[in-house]
């Protein structure tokens, strides 16, 4: 039996092909649209009632906190890294930082925040010589010496103390053990960081979820420094959804990633990556070696550079 071929007159061929044609249009047009709808997030929006991340993290000693931030309100206190002893902080429009007890603080003398543009934030405390200095893209605005030390078990993103919320948005927060100084600030502010930098204790790049989408189940702010142990931090009363409240885009302008290369080392036991400095035996990662008889027994260790440029091993020492 044979088909029947349409030809380009007949009617129905005709129809047929315009129909497709329109239809296939129609697709081509929705998977642009979406295309163009499923951009990345590239930073975290606060609505300034009640958004704000909390932070597994330990300070003490030397430290520095980074952040770009883009303020909706600048009056009020507005925070934007602090704990229960230690503030980055908006303090009615200008770039604030301070300690508890007491709360001896710094305060940006320049110019105000302008609502809606982006700034690179920083402050730096030595603990040896207890000097606080805050930065305002990358320049030195302020500096003091505090008589008092403080104590700070946690960190939250965008609140102090369940209260003065930051509205807008905040991206590149970085946290380091380590009194950075201007040139070091000014030398990684306007690119993105590998992970593996030293001093290095929690690094937020904020690129997570679709852009203004729904991301319910994007809560968590995840840490890309590259150690054991990972400090990420948990997202508390987000809508995750919408413009606002959510994760969105653009972020601030970097040239890519900071050009430094950083070796970085891994030790592991039994597939379980070992903490640098933990001394507490244990049989999980192989470090308990149990009570030897009259059969030896055999542990294997390993030694992983998990940076981008070459990692020197040596003198190897083996105790206990």
């Amino acid at each position: 039996m044979k088909k029947k071929l349409l030809k380009k007159n007949d009617g129905f061929y005709s129809m047929l092909n315009r129909s497709a044609v329109f239809i296939i249009a129609i697709f081509l047009n929705m998977g642009f649209y979406v295309e163009s709808f499923a951009q990345a997030g590239e930073t975290l929006s606060f609505d300034g009632n009640n958004d704000y991340v909390t932070l597994p993290v330990t300070v003490s000693g030397n430290y520095t906190k980074e952040a770009w931030i883009n303020p909706s309100v600048v009056t009020g206190f507005p925070n934007i890294i602090s704990g229960t002893a230690t503030a980055l902080f908006i303090n009615n429009g200008q770039i604030a930082a301070g300690h508890e007890p007491g709360f001896g603080q710094l305060v940006d003398p320049t110019a105000s925040l302008v609502p809606g543009t982006w700034y690179h934030v920083a402050v730096s405390y030595n603990a040896t010589t207890q000097e606080l200095k805050l930065y305002k893209n990358g320049v030195e605005v302020a500096s003091a010496v505090l008589t008092t030390g403080y104590t700070e078990p946690s960190l939250e993103i965008g609140t102090f103390s369940g209260g003065n919320f930051f509205g807008g948005k905040i991206d590149e927060v970085r946290l380091w053990k380590t009194v950075r100084t201007t040139v070091e600030i000014n030398a990684s502010m306007n690119c993105a960081l590998t992970g593996d930098e030293p001093g290095l204790l929690a690094y937020y790049n904020f690129n997570q979820g679709i852009a203004g989408a729904d991301n319910a189940t994007i809560n968590t702010l995840l840490d890309s420094h590259d150690d054991c142990i990972v400090y990420n931090g948990s997202l508390i009363n987000f809508a995750l959804t919408g413009t606002t409240s959510n994760w969105v885009a653009p972020g601030p302008s970097l040239s890519g990633i900071c050009a430094n290369s950083f070796p970085n080392i891994s030790l592991s036991g039994n597939a379980m990556c070992i903490v640098n400095g933990d001394n507490t035996a244990t049989s999980a990662d192989h470090t308990d070696f149990g009570n030897i008889g009259a059969n030896p027994i055999s542990r294997t260790f390993v030694i992983a550079n998990t940076g981008n440029t070459s990692l020197t091993v040596s003198n190897i020492s083996i105790t206990g």
